[in-house]
């Protein structure tokens, strides 16, 4: 999910979501403003994610 630098493999701005159910907010160089954004899609992603489930 990271690279040797610390940071994700992925480029902003999917680079929130990993593998596995694995989520990583702070890690877009883009400041507070950033977290805010990573920490929405993850909430974001964790209700679809649930409706989903619940759907089924």
């Amino acid at each position: 999910m990271f690279k040797d630098d610390g940071f994700p493999k992925k480029f902003f701005p999917n680079h929130w979501k990993g593998e596995n159910g694995l989520y990583c907010a702070g890690f877009a160089r883009r400041g507070l403003a950033g977290i805010a954004m990573d920490a929405k899609n993850i909430a974001d992603h964790i209700v679809a994610t649930m409706d989903q489930i619940n759907n089924v």
